[in-house]
């Protein structure tokens, strides 16, 4: 029910974060983003009917919970040059809620895809198959971002310090 609810919201919500991102910048950042908000148009519908890795949607689904400060701290706060003490607190918020919700619960998510092979036996073949290649990629490429958040920190932090 919950997903039935979630799902048309949170694929709109995409959409609009698509052209959102078509409008703001054309870095490798926002095409990889474009990649992934595509691809969960795509799949997550295709999951969802066949009532395949519903758990995994859902999960997704709220790792979105922390968009909002992404776009804050990498966009909004530096296009209106929002800067100094306001800047590094919602700038560590962000890394925090970044962390704990995409990429703490990675491993956990990928040993669980490994471990229940046994329920998708009965699952026709090529939804396996799209399901073992796309389920993945969202951890990686939470673990991509959070690296590039990490550097973008680090480099912030040092130009302050030559300032």
């Amino acid at each position: 029910m919950v997903l039935q609810t979630a799902m048309p919201m949170i694929l709109g919500y995409f959409v609009y974060d698509l052209a959102l991102a078509a409008f703001v910048s054309g870095s490798a950042m926002e095409k990889l983003m474009v990649v992934h908000h595509s691809l969960c148009i795509m799949v997550w519908p295709i999951s969802f009917h066949y009532r395949t890795g519903c758990f995994y949607i859902l999960y997704m689904m709220a790792a979105e919970l922390s968009t909002p400060f992404l776009w804050l701290v990498v966009y909004f706060l530096p296009r209106y040059k929002i800067t100094g003490p306001v800047y590094i607190l919602l700038g560590l918020v962000m890394v925090l809620v970044f962390f704990v919700i995409r990429i703490l619960p990675g491993p956990a998510l990928l040993n669980s895809l490994i471990s229940s092979q046994i329920y998708w036996k009965g699952v026709n073949p090529a939804i396996y198959w799209l399901a073992m290649i796309t389920l993945p990629l969202p951890s990686l490429l939470f673990t991509y971002w959070f690296v590039r958040i990490l550097q973008g920190m680090v480099g912030a932090l040092a130009s302050d310090k030559k300032d």
